[in-house]
């Protein structure tokens, strides 16, 4: 909050010009990544059931974790820790990674403005949700995103782009989700008819709810993926409301409307801010269609992961509105005020 009343006094010049790159967001991110992986073991769902989880192959009880084949980084992970650490030191790794994984984009995409990109991030909805729960998700899109920093560069560093992304897929399948997505995105280019395509997705999720998730079901060749698509016990835990998600659509909608403002209504984008916007609603487009499932959170960040980022990128770099600074202070505190409402 003070660093949001902070760029309240910044002119729009001075907030695009930006400030020399330094260490402290890093030293800053760190603290963060410690601050998390040292949380205590019983808290909180995922955390509580993956440190049962570990607990249960480190004591023999089980032969190795659970969906082994499909993710097989994931499990070689857990079991150098298994076999060399405890479940404290486990979590700490995961937290690095994660909070790793963002800062590495972060300063790729914004090293002017990486003090701002790491308060977006920081404040953003999704952000402790995955830092605590979901752990292995927030993991695998942090990895995610350090591979779409390699996009939009040389032709062979898409080698090395679609190597993170692998790399990420073998943690958490659904980044599968996040290929597809950009993929599409490097052929489909205009945006405002990309955005034709969200709304399509919204009005077929809304008319077609109960076919779209039987239909998706039956299509996704993994397991744990149709469970949250069919099963709606136990939903509550993860949304307070179950059913059609119009506010979360419109929580969705947001970089997406300043995207079209941006791009359509000003004329301001470059190769980078377009291809990660059209990824973004390319994958939240396949949320939209399944929303109303239980457990739809779970498909709804991996087009989240981006959401901070696409705020940032375009107030950082394009000049968008007469007094920027302000603009961004009063997103920040927005953002802060919603996430703090979700959480309690």
């Amino acid at each position: 909050m003070l660093y949001a009343i902070y760029l309240s006094t910044k002119s729009t010049d001075e907030l695009i010009a930006g400030e020399k790159p330094s260490i402290l967001p890093v030293l800053f991110m760190g603290l963060v990544a410690i601050y998390i992986g040292t949380r205590p073991l019983w808290c909180y769902a995922d955390t509580n059931l993956y440190t049962m989880m570990f607990h249960l192959v480190q004591n023999g009880y089980w032969e190795s974790f659970k969906d082994a084949e499909q993710e097989p980084i994931w499990t070689y992970i857990a079991n150098i820790h298994v076999k060399y650490a405890d479940a404290s030191t486990w979590l700490l790794t995961i937290s690095t990674v994660y909070v790793g994984g963002m800062t590495y984009a972060a300063y790729k995409w914004l090293p002017r403005h990486f003090f701002i990109a790491i308060i977006f991030l920081l404040t953003a909805f999704s952000f402790w949700g995955y830092a605590t729960n979901g752990i292995r998700h927030g993991m695998a899109t942090s990895i995610a995103l350090i591979g779409l920093t390699f996009f939009n560069q040389s032709k062979h560093k898409l080698v090395v782009a679609y190597s993170f992304l692998a790399i990420a897929s073998l943690i958490h399948t659904s980044i599968l989700l996040v290929v597809a997505s950009v993929t599409m995105a490097l052929f489909l280019k205009c945006t405002k008819r990309n955005v034709y395509i969200w709304l399509i997705c919204i009005v077929l999720s809304f008319i077609l709810q109960e076919p779209l998730k039987v239909f998706m079901s039956t299509i996704i060749n993994d397991s744990r993926m149709t469970n949250y698509l069919m099963n709606m016990e136990d939903s509550k835990n993860l949304f307070s409301v179950t059913g059609f998600r119009w506010d979360f659509i419109i929580y969705s909608s947001i970089p997406i409307i300043l995207g079209l403002y941006t791009i359509v209504q000003k004329g301001l984008t470059d190769k980078i801010y377009s291809l990660l916007l059209n990824t973004y609603i390319f994958s939240n487009a396949f949320w939209v269609l399944i929303n109303s499932a239980a457990y739809s959170n779970r498909f709804a960040y991996l087009s989240w992961f981006l959401f901070p980022i696409l705020i940032a990128y375009p107030i950082c770099k394009f000049r968008i509105f007469p007094r920027q600074g302000i603009v961004a202070c009063l997103i920040l505190f927005i953002s802060i005020a919603f996430t703090f409402v979700m959480q309690i």
